[in-house]
């Protein structure tokens, strides 16, 4: 018997976003952004790096 698997993640697509003058990284669902998916306090090339692999979970998963 196979079980159907539900997806339990925000849906996307993920968008990336900062506030001028803040030194965070906001990744947030919904077609706005508005549903907070990661809060990266800290706004480095790595960091900025890792919230663009964040925000392509969704297309990575449905890819699979």
């Amino acid at each position: 018997m196979s079980k159907e698997t539900k997806t339990k993640h925000t849906d996307g697509p993920w968008l990336i976003s900062t506030i001028e003058g803040e030194d965070n990284i906001m990744v947030g669902g919904y077609s706005d952004g508005s549903n907070i998916v990661a809060d990266i306090r800290t706004h480095h090339k790595e960091h900025e790096a890792n919230a663009h692999l964040i925000a392509s979970a969704p297309e990575m998963y449905e890819a699979l």
